[in-house]
């Protein structure tokens, strides 16, 4: 007698491994659209500047505002609001205030729309972002702002250059001075303001505490006042920052926040051999493979002893 099957003939029956091969499966191509759509988006975001998005470009002083969108920067356009605009935008870029403005043609090159923002002057308030009151357009004016927000990097003496030599010549970093303390030289500083300078908070330990045995050797790259140019300034009080750890336990070997600021008791007068620094604007980043420029009376080897003359050497940024 044969036997009788029971069940529906076109019914699939789904097995424990059954279903964990299709979850699997699932999974998978799940994953595989995640990272499809990460790769896209990645591409497809604006490029990383390494830039704050509002700058002031060095070679012409042109306003220049950087459009996410689009993922390039655009100049803005002149108009009736180029004064406070001005002001806004420095303030932005972490400056006290604007020292000039004034307006340049459209530069060669410029495309209509694509290279110029222009502000509605309705929305131009203090408090705000510079974004938030710039629209792209045509910039019908035919004209584009210039800002100088800080007036420094002055070189004015003309120098040859050094070719395969350490040793700076005077006149050429002006704003490199000597922190002496009972007249020995114990650190290099920068010039930042007619009234500021800038140097290194481990410069300053406790032994170091009076103030009136700080002296500032201006206009000068050697450590003594040996040149005409040479001013030495009094310190009037030092600024160090709060959270750098080692003045906090000198068990701690840690070098973060190590800057410290001068206050000098008068104004400096600038001249040829004494000009202030620039500053980086605020969110600025150094650029990797970048070039830079380190200036200063440090030791010329290791253990050995400090440089007579200011010296000079290159380096470039890594992340």
């Amino acid at each position: 007698m044969t036997e009788k099957k029971h069940g529906n003939p076109g019914m699939v029956f789904l097995t424990p491994c059954r279903l964990a091969a299709i979850f699997l499966t699932m999974l998978l191509l799940g994953g595989i659209g995640v990272a499809t759509w990460a790769v896209v988006t990645f591409l497809s975001k604006a490029e990383d500047t390494g830039l704050y998005e509002v700058q002031v470009k060095s070679a012409n002083l042109l306003l220049s505002v950087f459009d996410h969108t689009l993922g390039r920067w655009r100049y803005v356009c002149s108009s009736s609001s180029n004064q406070i605009l001005a002001s806004i935008s420095c303030e932005e870029m972490g400056f006290v205030r604007a020292l000039n403005y004034s307006v340049s043609t459209i530069p060669d090159g410029s495309k209509d729309a694509e290279d110029f923002f222009c502000v509605d002057a309705k929305e131009l308030v203090y408090g705000k972002k510079i974004k938030e009151f710039l629209s792209p357009c045509s910039c019908e004016s035919g004209e584009v702002l210039k800002v100088l927000c800080q007036d420094c990097g002055r070189r004015s003496l003309t120098e040859d250059r050094i070719v395969g030599g350490e040793e700076s010549r005077l006149g050429r970093w002006p704003w490199q001075v000597s922190l002496q303390y009972d007249g020995a030289h114990q650190c290099g500083g920068s010039i930042i303001s007619d009234r500021w300078i800038v140097s290194a908070a481990h410069c300053f330990p406790e032994r170091y505490h009076h103030l009136s045995r700080w002296r500032v050797l201006l206009g000068s790259i050697y450590r003594t006042a040996t040149h005409k140019s040479v001013h030495v300034a009094e310190v009037k009080t030092v600024v160090f920052h709060s959270s750098y750890l080692p003045f906090v336990d000198p068990n701690i070997d840690d070098n973060s926040r190590d800057i410290a600021i001068l206050a000098l008791t008068t104004p400096l007068q600038f001249t040829d051999y004494i000009q202030p620094v620039c500053l980086p604007t605020y969110g600025q980043r150094l650029v990797e493979g970048k070039m830079g420029t380190v200036t200063g009376w440090g030791n010329t080897e290791y253990y050995g002893p400090a440089s007579r003359c200011a010296a000079r050497s290159k380096c470039s940024h890594h992340q």
